[in-house]
Parts: C-alpha cells; structure tokens; sequence
C-alpha cells in the first residue's frame, strides 16, 4: 500500500476541496470585514474587535460546513403511507421513470493523484505550523522562569492597577533581558515580562500607562484568544485572508487595551509619546501579547492616532503592487471556486433527491391535493407492467434477476420472481411494493414505490432503464487491521428496514479487497462471512466511485459443548449449523 493510496478516500478528496473552498470564502469575509470596519469609528473599538474576531472564526466554520456538506452520504428514503397516492393517479407519473444517467467515474484502482498530493502537503504545513507554534511556547515559558521582580514601587503599581482592573488572579512580574517589550502570557497564572530597562527608563506616568494596557490583556482573556487564532491559522495557513483577519483582529485588540490603558492614565498624548519611544527599542513576543502589538511601524501610528482622535473612522488600508497582485489571483480562484461550487451543489441535489424520489414528491402532492386515504384491500393482488433496456434502447442480452418488496399494514413481504429479459409482467400484493433489478453487468437498482389499493388494479408501462455504474471497493480487516483473504461479501440495496437480495456476492482477494464492478450511490445493506470468522450483524454503508468502503470481521473462538436428549444422554454425530 503506497503513500497515495492513504489519501485517496473520498473523505480527503471532500476535505481538499473544503479548504480550495476557503480561499473564494475567505476573499468575500475580506470584503464584508472591510466594508464593517469602515463603517465603524475608533470610538467603538469593542464592536470592531468582535467583527474582526467573529470573522476569523467564521472562515473556519465554512471550511468545515463546506466539508460537511461535501462528505454528506444521505440515506436511501422510504416513502410511508401518508405520501402515496392511487395506484391510477401514479401511473401516468411511473410511465415516464428513468434513472438518471451515472457520470462517468474514475475507477478505484486510480484515485485522482493530485488530491493525494494536497493532502499530503496540507499536513506537512499544518504539522510544521504547530511545530513553530510549540517551539515559540517553549521559548515563551522559559522567559517566563525568569527571575521575578522585587521592586517594591513597581509591585505596588501592578497590584494598584490589578484592582482598579477589577483582576482577580495574581500575577508574577518577571524581569527580562534583551530587546523583548513588555508582554503577558498564561491564562491560569498569567505572568508579565518587562525588560529592566523598561523599569529605569521611563517615566512612572509613562510605566503606569504601559502596565495598564499589560493588565487589560489579563482582564480580557485575550491569551486564550490569541491561541484559537493561532490553531486558525496554523489549519489554513495557506489562505491570506486568514492571516490578513488575523492580523486586523490583533490590531483591533491592542487599540481595546490602548483605550483601557488611556481611560485609566488620563493622558493620552503622554501615553502616544511613549508609545512610539518604545516601538523603536523593542520587538514583539511570538506568543505573548506585546505592548506595541506586532511592531509595524503602519501599525503604531495607526494606534497612535486612533488615541488622539478616537471619533476618527480609520483610513484605507494601504495595499502594495504585490498584494494587488494576490488580490488578483484570489479573484480568479474564487470564480473558479463559484462555478465548481454550483457544480457540486448541482450533484449534491441529485445525491440527497434520486429520481425515484423525485417521483415520491410528485406522488405525496398529488396526495396531498387528492381525497381521502382508503386503505388497501387485504389479500388482493396487483399486476406491474413494464419493460427493461438498456441505456442504448435495446433489451439486456442477459435475463435480469427481479424481486418485489411490498409493505401493506405492519408487515413487508419480499418475493423472488423469475428472470426478465424484456417485457415482465408481475403480480405483487396490495400495499407499497418496489422493485429490485439486480442485472449481472450493470448498477443495482430499486424502482418505486408504487402504491395500490384495490386488488385486481393494473400498473402499466413502467419503464426501466439499466445504468452501467461505477467501480467501488469493499476491503476487509480483522480486529487487528490485516485483511482477510476469501471472505464473501453479499450486498442489497436498503428498502424499509431490510435490504434486497439477487446478487450471489463479491470474493476478497488476498489483499481483502472484493471489487464491487457496477455499484451506485444509495445506501446498500452488506453481510460477511469467511472460515475462522464470525458472522457480524449487516452493516449498511453508500459505495462512492474513488472510495472504499472498510468493513471488520472478528475472529471466531473454539467452543465446546455436548448434545444431549431429552434424558440428557450425549448425541453422537450430530451436526451443528
């Protein structure tokens, strides 16, 4: 089994083209961020972080709905006696039943590489992403093993804060080395890094301010925040727009704590001169929530504007030749996403409604509008009438094997009926039937159901077409994931609690891999059975054309016992089954 073939499940197929998805999504999240925020004052910072924030968190939730709703492998639906109609109002409807045609599918055996290769590369990003993340944790947490702060006058400034802050947990203040601005990191034990030159030179307005808009990151939680954003972007680190709502998402939040910080000092020019003393000293923490936000020089003066004249709206985002250029190709990709979207949700529609059920539709309508439910007569009969071709019009040069499923009160009876090779012409008891064409060199297939009540009623000129389709696999493991040789699978299609039957079976091969050659998309009902196994319970599974479906046998174990009379003599000889 090569690398590829890990990834050649329709489950990963589905998921590549959620997160494809996510890069026309994200462009449209841009734009209504956008067109938010410049609608929204500085005055408001709270709302603007809150928009930005849901925004983020909203392109992941539509990569996972688009996944969802890819992956959906809806059930065969039975229609229940509320939603039949007469026999003679259905009839004209069942004249005109073909199956939908079967588009052309890529064989198991040869899944689409490209989508392996996605997969693959999705997962080297995604694990190289949390692996930076995890060394940047660990740096951080060294920093903060430092030596804690004995200063007095400055563990009173925190404390005074922490209480006008309302702050219930306590906080270390740890002294740092080097370039590092002043940060905050944990969430159980938050700790605040300042470097020693932070503590001798500034001015104690200038150190209040700064400790103020540390201690607002505490107040509001915003570390657990920030590594939700992280995962985000570590997921779909492929998408600018994620990084790009990240970004605007951190710069809204230190504004937040700019405001708290300036509410508390009452100098605002004070702090914006501090502000920019120490952006030119300083560089940002990977993981903590630094003073001076992520160090952009645009950024600082942004923020420091957005303290002078908090009524402002904030300009337009200056945008490079090169981002233009990403903007460009963004664009592209999302049109392309648009019309593969449409496509996919054209073939999702036929997946959740089959033409049979479509017919079902049209029949709970015509109910619904006709006159009252009469119950069917019990113990009559009806007679089918139809025909079977093949797609190109001409009859099965092979007879088809047929069998009627009819539901009438609290019982369903199934029936075998011989062979048809072109005309057939079957009587069926009133109540609900179907009928289940199980052709040797095409797609099973359950037509109906079709609905009489008064014994002697005739249905006629039903109309079955066969669809050749597609090639899907059952592969077969024991408990411990090795696959089991020679096991027979046997396989119907759902129908009102029990399957249908026809089909004499599918043999693994010693890979434990039995090739299904004419399967379809509906819910099939699948038993196993190998020497040395036990006999599982059916399992009800949706074959899919470049998926496998996994099915597990467990051993069987010797068992003794003795056969015994009525007088409790032993039985020689007797068989077992």
């Amino acid at each position: 089994m090569n690398l590829f073939h890990l990834f050649s499940d329709s489950t990963w197929r589905h998921l590549v083209f959620a997160l494809l998805h996510t890069l026309w999504q994200g462009s449209l999240i841009v734009l209504m961020l956008t067109i938010a925020l410049r609608a929204l004052s500085a005055r408001h910072q709270n709302a603007r972080y809150r928009i930005a924030l849901a925004a983020q968190f909203t392109l992941l939730v539509a990569g996972l709905t688009t996944w969802s709703v890819l992956d959906y492998r809806p059930p065969v639906r039975v229609a229940t006696p509320a939603q039949q109609v007469k026999a003679t109002e259905v009839a004209p409807v069942v004249a005109t039943i073909e199956m939908g045609s079967i588009k052309e599918s890529v064989p198991a055996s040869e899944p689409m590489p490209w989508v392996s290769v996605l997969a693959i590369g999705w997962l080297i990003g995604v694990g190289l992403m949390l692996t930076r993340t995890t060394g940047s944790l660990i740096a951080v947490h060294r920093l903060a093993k430092g030596s804690r702060v004995d200063d007095p006058i400055l563990i009173e400034a925190v404390e005074r804060l922490r209480r006008e802050l309302r702050v219930e947990r306590s906080i270390r203040v740890i002294a740092t080395e080097g370039g590092s601005g002043p940060a905050v990191m944990g969430v159980v034990w938050p700790s605040l890094l300042l470097p020693v030159a932070l503590m001798t030179g500034l001015s104690p307005e200038s150190l209040r301010a700064i400790l103020a808009h540390e201690l607002a990151h505490i107040r509001r939680n915003d570390y657990v925040i920030n590594l939700f954003q992280i995962a985000i972007e570590s997921i779909l680190f492929f998408n600018p727009a994620a990084w790009w709502i990240g970004r605007q998402a951190r710069i809204e939040r230190e504004a937040c704590c700019d405001a708290i910080a300036v509410g508390l000092t009452g100098h605002p020019i004070e702090y914006s001169r501090s502000l920019a003393d120490w952006a030119e000293k300083i560089r940002p923490h990977p993981l903590g929530l630094a003073w001076d936000g992520d160090g952009r020089q645009s950024t600082l003066l942004e923020r420091i504007r957005r303290v002078l004249r908090p009524g402002d709206r904030p300009g337009a985002l200056a945008i490079s030749w090169t981002g233009v250029g990403l903007l460009l190709l963004v664009g592209s990709m999302m049109l392309y996403g648009l019309w593969w979207g449409t496509n996919s949700a054209v073939d999702l529609a036929a997946r959740v409604l089959s033409p049979a059920e479509r017919v079902e539709r049209i029949a709970r309508i015509q109910s619904e509008s006709g006159g009252p439910e009469v119950e069917p007569e019990v113990g009559g009969t009806v007679t089918l009438r139809g025909t079977i071709r093949l797609p190109n019009g001409q009859p099965p040069s092979k007879p088809v094997a047929f069998s009627t499923i009819t539901k009438a009160g609290n019982g369903t009876s199934f029936a075998s009926v011989n062979p048809v090779k072109d005309a057939f012409s079957l009587k069926v008891p009133t109540g609900i039937s179907w009928l289940s064409v199980a052709p040797e060199d095409h797609a099973m297939m359950l037509i109906g159901p079709f609905t009489a009540k008064n014994s002697g009623e005739i249905i006629d000129g039903i109309k079955i077409v066969l669809e050749p389709g597609f090639p899907s696999r059952v592969r077969v493991t024991d408990e411990q994931a090795k696959p089991v040789a020679g096991a027979l699978v046997r396989g119907g299609l759902v129908v009102d609690g029990g399957w249908t039957s026809g089909h004499p079976g599918w043999t693994t091969d010693r890979d434990g891999v039995a090739l299904l050659p004419h399967a379809s998309r509906n819910l099939y009902g699948f038993t196993l059975s190998a020497p040395g196994f036990q006999v599982p319970k059916s399992i009800e599974r949706t074959p899919t054309e470049d998926g496998t479906i996994e099915l597990t046998m467990n051993h069987a174990h010797p068992t003794r016992g003795v056969v015994a009379d009525l007088d409790g003599k032993p039985v020689a000889g007797a068989t077992l089954r």
